[in-house]
Order: structure tokens, then sequence, then C-alpha cells
């Protein structure tokens, strides 16, 4: 509680205590409006630029225009107006916020598009199927023309971005797979969403191409695959060692910490066998951020077993945060930090919104102390 409270109490006694916790309340507010505004350098290992961004925006716009408005089904409307200010913030906002809005936008006006199509008859399980093989296809080509060029990790990572999109296409059309089941229960509704999983697949797979030809305009031609495949070994090693010592931490943010490092090296350990290598070092490093940071984490009272943290303690961690990504050593380290920062700006915005803090408080603060230790690293 801030000493400012209590001259209020003092001084004006015999104001109500509702309208000393009202006083209070906007304070809170106030200072967790403050912690939003903290800002910090958005960390990219490589660019999209204008016009990869503008060829996204133009698809997203393309697939609204065929939209007949007067004819979405109120179980689309939601998801109509989720596209179009998606499409809005695509035109407003920078870089991968950008590319990755307008994407969900085409996304969601696809979904929409073929609702209309199932209902006439035009959109079929065959269909989706050969836009799948189509695309299929085409990630093959582009796996098989991605290769290292790189005798360094700041040369190598560039990479992770391009198996990054891939990665996520394999996903989308792999869950094409998942929808089997509800092909046979609602074939509609598979549609719908198989639509929407292609139209994912299919911005992933021109990312990716698209970011591969941008490296390698600049690259050097060097074959840094012998030098990739040796740094995941070696990390990994190194990541599992570390994870081994988790089993001991039971019931704190701790734990939390260590499950979400094991998510990362999981997550890398697939895309390796995926012969997404790049990407699966950005993982790798990432599982040992968290883990670096571990023992830090557990002097952090249990967020879901405490009293709720003060809003000017939750600025105090968002500042450090801020501060530790902006002169970060790593880049990794910084992006995963990243990571930490906008989930606990969720939470404060979930506190501002619902005027409870409790858990959600306790949450945030230790994501932004997550955030600073794991900034701090030298990886």
């Amino acid at each position: 509680m801030r000493r400012a409270y209590l001259v209020i109490v003092i001084v004006s006694a015999f104001i109500s205590a509702a309208t000393i916790n009202a006083v209070m309340f906007d304070t809170k507010i106030h200072e967790l409006r403050e912690t939003l505004k903290l800002e910090y350098k958005r960390i990219n290992l490589i660019e999209p630029d204008r016009i990869l961004i503008g060829r996204a925006i133009a698809i997203a716009e393309e697939l609204i225009s065929s939209i007949n408005k007067s004819a979405i089904p109120e179980e689309m409307r939601g998801t109509y107006l989720e596209s179009t200010e998606l499409l809005s913030k695509a035109k407003t906002g920078t870089s991968w916020d950008s590319l990755i809005n307008a994407r969900k936008s085409a996304v969601d006006a696809r979904m929409i598009l073929a609702y209309g199509e199932v209902k006439r008859g035009e959109l079929t399980k065959d269909r989706i199927l050969k836009e799948r093989a189509i695309l299929d296809k085409k990630l093959k080509e582009i796996e098989s023309s991605t290769s290292y060029h790189c005798s360094d990790l700041s040369g190598c990572i560039p990479y992770s971005e391009v198996e990054e999109s891939i990665y996520s296409a394999i996903k989308w059309l792999d869950q094409i797979d998942q929808l089997e089941p509800i092909f046979k229960t609602s074939k509609e509704r598979a549609l719908i969403y198989a639509a929407g999983s292609i139209e994912a697949a299919e911005g992933n797979l021109d990312d990716a191409e698209y970011l591969l030809k941008q490296i390698s305009r600049t690259e050097k031609r060097l074959d840094g695959s012998r030098y990739i495949d040796s740094v995941y070994r070696k990390l990994s090693k190194n990541v599992e060692l570390e994870i081994q010592k988790c089993s001991d931490i039971n019931g704190t943010f701790a734990e939390q910490t260590c499950k979400e490092a094991v998510g990362y090296y999981e997550r890398g350990v697939e895309k390796f066998k995926l012969g997404l290598k790049a990407s699966s070092i950005v993982d790798v490093i990432a599982a040992k951020a968290l883990l670096g940071c571990v023992d830090d984490m557990l002097k952090i009272p249990d967020p879901w077993n405490s009293s709720a943290v003060d809003s000017k303690s939750i600025y105090g961690a968002k500042l450090s945060a801020v501060s530790s990504v902006n002169r970060a050593s790593s880049k990794i380290a910084a992006m995963v930090a990243e990571e930490d920062i906008k989930a606990g700006d969720k939470l404060v915005k979930r506190i501002i919104e619902t005027g409870r803090s409790g858990e959600a408080a306790n949450l945030a603060y230790a994501l932004y102390l997550r955030a600073a230790g794991v900034a701090n690293l030298k990886i």
C-alpha cells in the first residue's frame, strides 16, 4: 500500500470507506495503465519487408471483398468482424505484427466464404484433399531448397524464421487429418475448418518461400550443415541435464518455468527430426534461457497461493523487464523475455477491465520478473 493512501485516511477521516476504496482503486488502475505504457525494443531475427506484408494484406482484402455481407450467417458475424479488425491492424502495424494479422484476417475470411461454398455444394472433401496435395508438394520443394550457408550462430539463426513458417504450415496441414472424426459427425463444420487450415498453410508457405529468397540474396556460400548439427547436439545435451534438475521442484512458479522450458525443448527436438534445424536450435536456446532463471524463480512467492502483489510492484517489475530486454546481449533470450512481457501485459489488461487482481496480479509480476531474468542471461 502506498503512503499516499495513509495520508488520505489520516487527513480525511470523515470520507466514507467506499470513497477511499474508489480513490485507491483509481490510483491502482492509473499505475497499471502506466505499466502498459512501458515500451521495449522489439527483437526480430529477420524482418519481413513491405512487399511481403503488402501481398498478405492484398490477399486478405480480396477475400473480404468477396464476402456477401448481407448473406453472412449469424454464427459467422463475429468471425467477419474479427477479420476486418485484423486487416485494419495489419495496415497500421509494423513488421511481423502486420504480417501475422493479415494472414489471420485471410483465414477468417476464407472460412466465411467456405460456409457459403459448403451450402452451395461447391466445397467438398475431395477438393480440400486436392488443395492439400498441392501444398504438400510446395512444402517439399521449399524444404529441399533450404540449405544453411553460415559459419556461426548469428548467421544460421535467421533461417529459423523460414523454418518457423514451414513448421506452422506442417501443423495446419496435419490439422486437416485431425478433422477426420468431425467429418463423420459434422461434415459442414469440418469442411469450413479445413478450408481455414488450407488458407493458413498456404500463407505460411508463401512467407517461407519469400523469406528464404530474402536470406539467399545476402548469404555467404558456406555449408553450415555440420556446424548447425554440432551446435544442436551440444546445446540439447546441456539442456537435458538442466531439465533433470527440475524433478525436485514442485508447486512454485519455478516449476511452471521448468514445464515451459521442457515444452520448448520438446518442440526443438521435434523440429530437428523434421529437418528444421535452425528453428530447433532457437527453441533449445529458449529452453536453456528459461532454465537459467529457475533458481531466481524459486525466490518469488507462489503466484497461486499468496496475497495479491500491489500495482507499484508490478510497475517496477515491468520496468526492470523492459530495461533488461533493451540491453540484452542475446536476441533469443530477449525474444523469450518479450513473450513473458506480452503475457504479463495481457494479465494487467484483464485486471484493468475486471477490477480484480489476486492471481492475475501475481502472475503478471512473476512473468515480468522472469522476463528481466531471462533477458539478463549471457547465452
